[in-house]
């Protein structure tokens, strides 16, 4: 591959990009470094410093060592910065640590706590290995949360120099209770998180809420209000420059659409089973399938439903 913004492991740039109108045709400094299927890595290459956006699936860890270096040369990566806690975010940490020990990994002080707790690192050991398996092909690297860690807890509007551009921490629940966006100053790019849903096309967002709907709404109103020049979606790209409102409207239709959806089932008083069997037939596909496994989405899906439960009197 030619493109410097593509290193060898990452999707095939060239095909992607003229099939997805450009969402991987990144502005000057910033690098697609994905090691493969399953999560989204950006590189920002700042004039002191750098940092990456999201550590990706853990059995990609070793081709996003290599993604990066083919970018920074002798140049070290400083920063990681964690949008939240799951597996396919955060799975890569260990092998980056490993790479650069002096790595700071940037997160919420609740994924540092999350991060703490053994079920959790079991849980998501069990799902990346379960990722692994449909994902990771031959060379896939092996599965470990050793070293798994946040070591910059971070509080909302907290910053971090990368010389002449400055990283501005922003609490954003809704998907997590440790969720966070992260803006890039004076660029005024922002970095949004699953919270605000997955963007999938123009017009198109899937919606990941599983802790609080007020939270994402919050998340959503905060983004829009920020007004970025240029916003990057989590397990997508880069957004077009003209899809500023846009982005967040997609959002909230979607999450609006979503809910809607499950409180009717609820009152038809379908059983458990039932709501995920017709929320799989709307909702799951082969495309989501190439990033996704079926167990984690109905995890999912499960822990979206009861935030819409009915109340008992």
């Amino acid at each position: 591959m030619t493109d410097s913004k593509a290193p060898s492991g990452s999707i095939n740039q060239t095909t992607q990009a003229t099939a997805d109108d450009g969402r991987f045709d990144f502005p000057e400094n910033i690098y697609r470094v994905t090691g493969g299927n399953g999560g989204e890595n950006y590189l920002i290459v700042g004039t002191e410093k750098t940092a990456l956006y999201d550590a990706g699936m853990p059995f990609n860890g070793e081709k996003l060592v290599r993604n990066i270096k083919a970018v920074l040369g002798d140049r070290p990566l400083d920063y990681c910065l964690v949008t939240h806690s799951h597996f396919d975010h955060a799975g890569g940490v260990p092998y980056l640590r490993q790479a650069w020990p002096d790595l700071e990994v940037v997160g919420s002080e609740y994924a540092a706590y999350v991060f703490t707790r053994e079920s959790a690192l079991r849980r998501m050991k069990e799902l990346a290995e379960v990722s692994s398996a449909a994902f990771g092909g031959e060379d896939a690297c092996a599965v470990t949360v050793d070293g798994l860690a946040i070591t910059k807890p971070v509080q909302d509007g907290e910053t971090i120099s990368l010389g002449e551009e400055t990283i501005v921490c922003m609490e954003a629940k809704g998907h997590t209770k440790c969720s966070m966006m992260f803006a890039l100053e004076p660029q005024h790019y922002l970095f949004a998180c699953e919270s605000t849903g997955v963007m999938s096309g123009i017009g198109e967002n899937e919606p990941a809420i599983l802790t609080s709907y007020e939270d994402a709404m919050a998340a959503s109103a905060r983004g829009r209000a920020y007004q970025a020049n240029r916003i990057f979606s989590p397990h997508y790209g880069i957004a077009p420059a003209d899809y500023i409102d846009g982005y967040w409207d997609a959002f909230e239709n979607a999450a609006n659409d979503e809910r809607a959806f499950i409180e009717s089932m609820y009152a038809e008083g379908l059983s458990e089973a039932q709501m995920l069997e017709r929320f799989t037939q709307r909702y799951w596909s082969e495309e989501r399938g190439q990033e996704q496994s079926y167990e984690a989405f109905s995890v999912n899906a499960l822990a979206t439903f009861h935030l819409y439960a009915p109340q008992e009197a």
